[in-house]
């Protein structure tokens, strides 16, 4: 990830999670993501990224960013911070494949397990976290912005 990639990079997220979230209004939608892809936020992952304290992978595909994978390392343990395909290329193996190279990250870091938070009306995104491994903690879930409890706590041993 490079600092011209940051708009390219917010609007994927968008798209992505109007694809998900049909139930949120679109103006909702896109005040958050501003907020998680604001230019900060992604100068602060940059500044991570050369601490060799996250991990910000691409998939591009004809000069066009299709997917990222962003993982962090916090206190011994990783977290999967937002895995993100374009979605007419899901169920094509770009999603697995950036989480390949993400585990890779934090093996190399001798990282051994890593979480992320699900929505819960994220059926597709949970579906494929545990074709890939994960186990959802219920205990461990979290609020969102809208509603109790609506992230799923899931995480994965490596």
């Amino acid at each position: 990830m490079e600092s011209k990639d940051f708009q390219e990079i917010h609007d994927l997220a968008l798209k992505a999670w109007i694809f998900t979230y049909t139930h949120i209004n679109k103006k909702e939608l896109k005040k958050l993501i501003d907020e998680y892809y604001s230019k900060d936020k992604l100068e602060k992952y940059l500044g991570n990224i050369k601490l060799k304290r996250q991990s910000f992978i691409l998939a591009i595909e004809n000069k066009k960013i299709i997917g990222f994978c962003n993982i962090e390392i916090k206190k011994n343990q990783g977290e999967l911070l937002g895995l993100y395909i374009e979605p007419e290329l899901i169920g094509k193996g770009f999603g697995k494949a950036l989480l390949v190279k993400g585990e890779e990250f934090l093996k190399v870091n001798k990282i051994r397990k890593y979480f992320t938070f699900v929505n819960k009306y994220n059926k597709l995104g949970f579906n494929f976290y545990l074709r890939n491994n994960f186990t959802r903690l219920p205990e461990k879930d979290k609020d969102d912005e809208f509603e109790e409890k609506a992230l799923w706590y899931i995480e994965k041993e490596l």
